[in-house]
């Protein structure tokens, strides 16, 4: 989950957020909002296993889940047992309390987790998008360029001057590595 929070937004994928200081996958995948069950669980101090079982065997309960991706620490995609808003804030209330569950945790996600994770996936969605028009206007940008480059006369001398310029950098820098090259190294004490 590590390397899932270096990651920039991606649709279909499950991404890292934090709430009240705890770890939250979400995100949108085929065109609806998922919740990922799991760090849920781990963070109200309930067994995974147990909670899964239980939510397999309700036959009500096997129609209100469904997989979805998340990138692993080894940069692998994963499947993880999610749910949509709706059904996730339903399920939450359902929890019935243990000894071991964190109450604070379980009374804090019921107060506001879908309104954060609803919240931060419009955000995350929005920076998709606009990542998205950048790259397309550098795409078209690029294009132009080339096509200027390769087909106006002004175009071709610029590149001609361009390539001028490289090989003389290139030219300075292998003058300056052979002025290194034959310093003595008493010299550089002195300097």
């Amino acid at each position: 989950m590590e390397n899932q929070r270096k990651q920039k937004p991606q649709l279909n994928y499950l991404q890292e957020f934090n709430f009240e200081k705890t770890p939250i996958l979400a995100g949108i995948v085929t065109t609806r909002e998922l919740i990922a069950l799991r760090p849920i669980v781990e963070n109200l101090g309930l067994d995974w296993s147990y909670q899964l079982k239980k939510l397999k065997m309700d036959d009500a309960g096997d129609q209100l889940w469904s997989y979805a991706k998340v990138l692993s620490a080894d940069n692998k995609p994963r499947e993880m047992v999610c749910m949509a808003p709706f059904e996730f804030q339903n399920w939450l209330y359902e929890i019935t309390p243990s000894d071991n569950m964190n109450i604070h945790v379980w009374s804090s996600y019921k107060k506001g987790l879908v309104l954060f994770i609803m919240d931060m996936l419009k955000t995350s969605l929005d920076e998709v998008l606009r990542l998205r028009g950048i790259e397309t206007e550098f795409t078209l940008l690029k294009k132009d360029v080339i096509e200027y480059m390769s087909t106006d006369n002004e175009g071709k001398d610029a590149s001609k001057l361009a390539k001028e310029k490289f090989k003389e950098a290139g030219s300075i820098k292998k003058r300056i590595l052979d002025r290194m090259n034959n310093i003595n190294p008493d010299q550089l004490l002195l300097l």
